[in-house]
């Protein structure tokens, strides 16, 4: 049987390491917006230089490509249309377990419609907002967007479970995936090019791939 010095060892690990994955948390978030804000810059300029370049070539060629296009925006559709659906289904499938849930209910007392009667607009609005955030992020299992809204309402919040470390581990790791997969893509690489030769001849060949 572990002894009372063993337990406060171990919960000090699991604070520990739960502290980290915080941290880790935060920070790929914060990495995630600034390469969103990245992206939406870089997607800009790149469609601008694409049509620049779209609009010189031949007919012939101008419509082979357009048509090539669309067929990949249709994929594309298709694609995110199944990665929704696979996603309200994994959503079904996982059930929060019970710290969540009532942190969740800690988060609705401060937050419902019906106990902010009282409140001034200012205040109304902001707590409606936390509300509905939380409902999301309770019926998402997200234990670090439930954190984040209790330490805002002045809510201390419980310590994860072993099932929500394990989510937030994933979580991690599903951001650190949407990071690549934006630093993977053709206008992050034509964004970042050092001179306007290396992007010009770089779009050339971009554009050589759908026409050849």
């Amino acid at each position: 049987m572990a002894t009372a010095l063993q337990r406060r060892s171990v919960n000090r690990r699991v604070k520990a390491k739960v502290d980290k994955l915080i941290l880790k948390y935060q920070y790929k978030k914060a990495e995630l917006e600034e390469a969103q804000l990245i992206i939406a810059d870089a997607m800009r300029d790149f469609r601008a230089a694409f049509e620049g370049i779209v609009k010189h070539l031949p007919e012939e060629q101008r419509k082979a490509l357009m048509s090539t296009l669309d067929q990949k925006e249709e994929q594309q559709k298709r694609h995110e249309g199944q990665k929704k659906v696979q996603k309200r289904e994994e959503s079904v499938e996982t059930e929060a377990d019970s710290e969540l849930k009532s942190l969740y209910r800690e988060i609705a007392k401060e937050t419902h419609p019906d106990k902010l009667l009282d409140l001034e607009d200012e205040a109304l609005e902001k707590k409606t907002k936390l509300f509905q955030q939380a409902s999301v992020a309770s019926e998402a299992n997200d234990w670090m967007a439930l954190r984040d809204i209790a330490i805002e309402l002045g809510i201390d919040p419980p310590p994860p479970s072993k099932k929500q470390i394990k989510l937030l581990e994933e979580s991690i790791e599903k951001i650190g995936s949407e990071i690549k997969a934006i630093h993977n893509t053709v206008a992050w690489n034509w964004y970042h090019f050092d001179s306007d030769a290396m992007r010009h001849d770089y779009m050339n060949q971009y554009v050589k791939t759908f026409i050849e």
